[in-house]
């Protein structure tokens, strides 16, 4: 029987592969009003999650929603995303925070939006010398949107890395972990 479901896994594995979807996550930073305009709102707690599905992808967006009363949302935030959205209305405290925070998880890709009452060239210094100098600013929405379509999901080599935060055995099951 084992030498069956090896066999069934020789197979199915391929399978399995060919049928996922690609997956992409942003995170969405400064006024994320704009998250309902590209995906289906979900869960909700500190952080507010939008996603979206096309015939080959899935595109998550994640918002730090209790930021700025807490800063932990917004590295959360950061921290499990791929590329970043910064939509600037305002320049102001919390915004630098933003900018720190996406320049402290070194993020390289992403795009700028900014409200017509910004001075990209104000921004543009403000984002000067940070890792996300080189965003790419966009004019509206829909510029946006054809522009992330374009996105491939980003990998990293090596080994995977599960955090286990409780362990426990069940009768009839084993150890449970999660």
């Amino acid at each position: 029987m084992q030498g069956k479901l090896r066999g069934l896994g020789n197979i199915l594995l391929p399978c399995i592969r060919h049928t996922l979807m690609k997956s992409i996550n942003f995170v969405i930073v400064g006024d994320y009003e704009i998250a309902s305009e590209l995906g289906k709102k979900g869960t909700t707690t500190d952080l507010s999650i939008y996603d979206r599905n096309t015939q080959d992808t899935i595109y998550t967006w994640t918002v730090p929603v209790t930021f700025p009363d807490k800063i932990q949302s917004l590295m959360q935030a950061t921290n499990i995303a791929e590329y970043a959205i910064l939509n600037v209305t305002k320049i102001d405290k919390y915004l630098v925070e933003q900018v720190l925070a996406l320049d402290a998880v070194n993020f390289s890709e992403g795009f700028i939006l900014h409200s017509y009452e910004i001075d990209e060239m104000k921004l543009k210094t403000l984002i000067k010398n940070t890792e996300i100098s080189d965003f790419q600013f966009l004019d509206n929405i829909d510029q946006l949107k054809q522009q992330m379509s374009r996105l491939e999901p980003k990998s990293l080599e090596g080994q995977s890395i599960i955090p286990i935060d409780h362990a426990f055995n069940v009768k009839g099951v084993g150890t449970v972990l999660y």
